[in-house]
């Protein structure tokens, strides 16, 4: 089953065209993320993920959300 569809089935909107878009753009603004690490961010903040798991150091900044990378600085 595509995800979008698996979201809508669980009573999920779809992060990305309902709540993600205006999200992210914030984000990006707000932590300087690029374009796809907004979203990504956005979506874990949607789904209220209890954490974020990356190797990207753009993440190091990003507040209200646990991130756990295994990037060295």
């Amino acid at each position: 089953m595509p995800l979008i569809a698996a979201e809508a089935e669980a009573g999920y909107s779809s992060v990305i065209t309902r709540h993600g878009k205006p999200m992210a753009s914030q984000l990006r603004v707000q932590y300087r993320l690029k374009l796809p690490d907004a979203v990504q961010l956005a979506s874990a903040l949607t789904i209220e993920a209890a954490a974020l798991v990356t190797h990207d150091r753009d993440f190091a900044k990003v507040e209200g959300l646990p991130v756990v990378s295994g990037a060295t600085a």
